[in-house]
């Protein structure tokens, strides 16, 4: 005769001098509606990110087509109206064109001077944590702390740039710094650059730390000096690193905002002005909420095809 041991099932209960009996468990009505319970714990996030992200921009699109001085209850159909007036209107392209040096300046020598910090803190020497610190302090500073303490520094004869020059007995190059439309943007972005080297700084520092030693080891065997390791090995090895610098610097540029506004308002007659300091005049200076929101959605499609156009660059240079 033979036995066969069974074991019971996970949901069967054996009541007190009973054999064991099968209990049926219900099912939820997550189950039982067919949806995906792992939803029901992100559905939150969803709508946050709904209400503050896609609501936004969905409004955005919309307001693009339409003339609405912000407050009236009604709302002008008008199509691609306010797009072509984008075409015709020559201080948006002056905007363009201010974005255009401040990413130079924040994204150009911004990048080289956090990768020049990076290697110089990136030394194994006494105290280069305290460098490490002074550098990233700007970066914990308030925008507007920044724009406050930048125009102290800029300002007039009693600021602290032209008493330096002064005292150097270098009165010729005293200037307007923030009231010369020549000067203004290049001033600004200075103050920028300021701010944000420290960011570039710690990510190039954390993708030089994150380099395998046996790679810099082989290229001392073969030779190569110290300039060779950096032009050789180094550069091409924080590539990823510098591929997200230069599209957050990008994005950001289009969507700088508080620092300028502190400084000059966009000023001496918009030789400052970036974009967004431009639709925040056209929407709530001028209340021409459609124009405004037409040259958002200019700067939106902007981003996105410069950001894609990056990401296709850095891939084909990776080979795939």
């Amino acid at each position: 005769m033979k036995f066969e041991l069974r074991a019971a099932p996970r949901d069967a209960v054996a009541a007190p001098g009973t054999a064991l009996t099968e209990r049926r468990v219900p099912r939820s009505w997550a189950k039982r509606w067919g949806i995906n319970a792992g939803l029901l714990f992100i559905l939150p996030a969803l709508l946050v990110y709904a209400a503050v992200v896609l609501y936004p921009l969905l409004s955005m699109f919309y307001l693009s087509t339409v003339s609405w001085d912000g407050l009236s209850p009604t709302k002008t159909f008008i199509g691609l109206a306010n797009f072509q007036q984008i075409l015709s209107d020559p201080i948006f392209f002056v905007t363009l064109r201010n974005a255009a040096i401040w990413i130079v300046f924040n994204v150009g020598v911004g990048l080289a001077l956090g990768l020049a910090l990076a290697l110089l803190v990136n030394q194994r020497l006494r105290g280069t944590a305290i460098f490490r610190t002074l550098y990233f302090l700007p970066v914990t500073v308030s925008v507007i702390v920044v724009g406050q303490v930048w125009g102290w520094i800029y300002q007039g004869d009693i600021g602290v740039l032209n008493g330096y020059l002064g005292a150097l007995g270098l009165n010729g190059w005293k200037q307007d710094w923030l009231g010369d439309p020549n000067l203004a943007i290049y001033a600004a972005s200075v103050a920028q650059l300021w701010a944000g080297a420290g960011f570039s700084m710690m990510v190039y520092l954390a993708g030089l730390q994150a380099i395998p030693g046996e790679i810099l080891e082989a290229a001392q065997m073969d030779g190569a000096t110290a300039w060779h390791s950096l032009r050789k090995v180094k550069i091409p090895l924080l590539l990823p690193q510098t591929v997200t610098l230069t599209i957050l610097g990008v994005i950001g540029t289009l969507s700088q905002f508080t620092l300028v506004y502190v400084l000059t308002k966009g000023g001496p007659a918009y030789q400052s002005e970036l974009p967004s300091v431009y639709v925040f005049d056209q929407a709530f200076n001028l209340s021409q909420q459609g124009y405004a929101s037409a040259i958002s959605v200019v700067i939106f499609a902007l981003s996105l095809v410069l950001t894609v156009l990056q990401l296709r660059l850095y891939r084909r240079y990776q080979g795939y």
